[in-house]
Formats: C-alpha cells, sequence, structure tokens
C-alpha cells in the first residue's frame, strides 16, 4: 500500500488536493498570528501523514514552520522522515491518543486519514485549526463497478462532523473539491492499491480487471474540505 501510495502521489493527480490544504494550512497560520509576532515557528501535525507527500509540500511554503507526520505503518514512517529536513516522523495509533504535549500544534491535517476529535483539542493550541479532506459520494465512481472496489458511504463528512462537535466546532462550511484525471491502467492500479479496497480484492483479480479498462480513463476524484476549531 506504501508503494501504490508512493507511485500514485508522485504523479501529481492529486496536487489540486495538497495545493488546496496548503493553503488552508496557511491562512490559519495568518490568522493565529496576523501580525507575524508569534514567539516561535508555526508547528503542523499531520494525521496519517503516510509518505509525507502533503505534509512536505506545505513546509515548503511556510518558511520555518516545523512539522510533525504521524502513521501506524513503519515503512510509510521510514519514508516520511526522509521527506523534509523540518519533518519529524512518529510511529502512532490516532485512535490510542497522539504521543503529543497539550496545546503545543498550530494546524492540524487529516487527508483520507482516521480522526480523533478528543485528541485533536487537546494537542491544538487555543485559536488553532484542524483541517480535514474527506471522500465524498462519487469519488472514483467511474472505477467502482469495472474494479469492484469500494464506494464512499453515504452522510460520511455530516457524522464527522456530528461525532467531533463535542471537541471541535465548525468553522464555515465545508468546501466541495471536485478534481477531474487522465488516469493510465498504472496509475488506476496504483490508487486502487493505496485503498482500503486493496484488502478485498485479490492481486490477480484486480490485475485482470485493470487490464480489461481502457489505456487511459477519465475520473474524478471528489472531497470535501472541512475546518474546525476548539469547542
Amino acid at each position: 500500500m506504501i508503494a501504490s501510495r508512493e507511485a500514485f502521489l508522485s504523479r501529481g493527480h492529486f496536487s489540486p488536493f495538497v495545493e488546496t490544504v496548503t493553503d488552508r494550512v496557511i491562512d490559519a497560520i495568518d490568522r493565529l498570528d496576523p501580525d507575524g509576532s508569534a514567539a516561535q515557528a508555526p508547528t503542523i501535525l499531520e494525521v496519517g501523514a503516510g509518505t509525507g507527500y502533503y505534509l512536505a509540500h506545505t513546509l515548503d511554503s511556510i518558511e520555518d514552520a516545523r512539522g510533525v507526520g504521524i502513521d501506524i505503518a513503519v515503512p510509510a514512517a521510514k519514508l516520511l522522515a526522509k521527506a523534509h529536513p523540518r519533518l519529524g516522523a512518529v510511529v502512532a495509533d490516532v485512535w490510542d491518543g497522539l504521543p503529543i504535549r497539550d496545546e503545543s500544534i498550530d494546524a492540524i491535517t487529516v487527508i483520507f486519514a482516521p480522526r480523533n476529535p478528543a485528541e485533536f483539542a487537546r494537542v491544538l493550541r487555543p485559536g488553532g485549526e484542524v483541517i480535514v479532506v474527506t471522500p465524498q459520494q462519487g469519488h472514483l465512481d467511474e472505477l467502482r463497478e469495472p474494479l469492484g472496489i469500494l464506494g464512499v458511504e453515504p452522510g460520511k463528512m455530516e457524522r464527522m462532523v456530528e461525532q467531533a462537535q463535542e471537541y471541535l466546532r465548525l468553522d464555515g462550511e465545508p468546501e466541495v473539491m471536485n478534481i477531474p484525471m487522465q488516469l493510465d491502467r498504472e496509475s488506476i492500479a496504483a490508487q486502487v492499491g493505496m485503498s482500503p479496497s486493496a484488502r478485498h480484492i485479490e492481486p490477480e483479480t484486480l490485475r485482470d480487471r485493470v487490464e480489461a479498462l481502457p489505456s487511459t480513463l477519465s475520473v474524478t476524484a471528489r472531497a470535501h474540505l472541512t475546518r474546525f476549531r476548539k469547542a
């Protein structure tokens, strides 16, 4: 799954997601410290950071910012640790708690990864934000039927907001993101390989189904970007 994630993201198919997330983190940091007078550089935490694709880009865009990437997979953390000179990698399960000090994080990003609102509220500094990207219905639907991959359950984003409300408050309306992509068979195989569907389809079956697709396919990534502050 880690190799598939690295292969797919390195081709830039999800670059609109990384650009938008970075822009929202910059906005969150500016709102937290509008005159740039903070005594220390901002610290950004990404949960489910994988190979560091998103967080490294954000750190490149915010001078002197420090990053902490958390992932449950040791192979991912080994790549994450090398993704950027100002990035530290931690192996941890977000559901078991975050090995992070109270009120030490300026912004948290979660891109297609698990969430723990209580822990997010604990580690955020006052005024800090959580920026979450979740798939919406219709995400990669062009691949559902021919490959037999998992769909997005209805009401996913609404349940996330409801589950978070004791600890975090919604900051503005969720943004809808629709990203059209032209994917070749290799990119499609990598996309499925990095997703939960990879655990539900035998590799040989997936390979046969991908080979039966056209050489390129128009596919749309659909997601919501939601911003939260401490409740």
